[in-house]
């Protein structure tokens, strides 16, 4: 069995959750933290891009798990 990358890094974002015009749904990152229909969590893997940990209603919920993760508090430096 092979041992996953770690992760070397974690993006918090806001995603807006949107519908198409022919009825199917779709989820986007956006800038706007008010358009948020809910926040996720991403952790960067080195050469391979990010992945999705999660998503949470909030932000104070996806920082938490962040902190869970890294022992560190959302902002500061690692």
């Amino acid at each position: 069995m092979t041992k996953p990358i770690p992760f070397d890094a974690y993006e918090i974002h806001p995603v807006t959750e949107q519908v198409s015009s022919d009825g199917s749904r779709f989820c986007e990152v956006t800038d706007d933290p008010a358009e948020a229909s809910f926040w996720s969590l991403y952790g960067h893997i080195p050469g391979q891009g990010v992945m999705c940990i999660g998503d949470f209603a909030s932000f104070a919920e996806a920082a938490d798990i962040y902190a869970r993760i890294t022992g560190h508090v959302w902002g500061e430096a690692p």
